[in-house]
């Protein structure tokens, strides 16, 4: 039964499209818990903000970055650029990067690939439990580029795009929840086709 997951833009006229929906399957794939680090690692010069809540620190490597996506719900932006699908609706076909594909128990910061490529970004969250869950996103210097806050479903990714500058690269994202729940995050960035779509806030 294909199912169409609910899309919340971070920004009007994003109009994101998803395609190939395919049901979560429970059991299709091992747990996969997020790559870890022996000792708590923040981002290279990002400082303490008021703004950044004090969750648990871990490194995303590239090490294992495609397993980790392959885990994901099958409807995902990043598993369908993955598996050499474009299924955002504005964005330049080809242009789309998988940043982060974690899954996490608890709340839990990350940080991001120093290089990075376009002008937009898209951060998907699905939950085993419905639970209510934010995240926020941060450039180097500690600053908010992005957020959202959504009920977090086992019945397909909730996504929120929005617009970042060259300026103000996505450095570190903070995604916290309270409700026991595993849930699936990834992040994805690309090129928008829509001129008038602004980068950044």
């Amino acid at each position: 039964m294909n199912r169409i997951p609910r899309m919340v833009a971070g920004l009007a006229g994003l109009g994101l499209l998803l395609t190939g929906c395919v049901p979560l399957d429970d059991g299709s794939a091992d747990p996969i818990m997020p790559s870890s680090s022996a000792e708590p690692v923040l981002p290279p010069l990002i400082t303490a903000s008021s703004q950044a809540p004090e969750l648990p620190s871990q490194l995303s490597p590239t090490d294992g970055l495609e397993q980790r996506i392959m885990a994901l719900h099958k409807s995902s932006v990043a598993y369908q650029v993955q598996q050499g699908k474009h299924p955002l609706d504005h964005a330049v076909p080809g242009s789309e990067r998988v940043l982060l594909a974690e899954r996490l128990a608890q709340g839990m910061r990350f940080e991001l690939p120093e290089k990075q490529s376009g002008d937009s970004i898209i951060v998907e969250m699905t939950c085993s439990e419905s639970i209510d869950a934010r995240f926020e996103v941060y450039d180097v210097t500690g600053r908010s580029v992005g957020s959202g806050k959504s009920s977090c479903s086992p019945e397909g990714p909730s996504g929120f795009g929005f617009g970042i500058s060259e300026d103000h690269r996505a450095r570190q994202i903070d995604v916290s929840y309270v409700q026991e729940s595993l849930m699936e995050l990834s992040v994805t960035t690309f090129t928008s086709t829509e001129q008038e779509y602004p980068a950044g806030n």
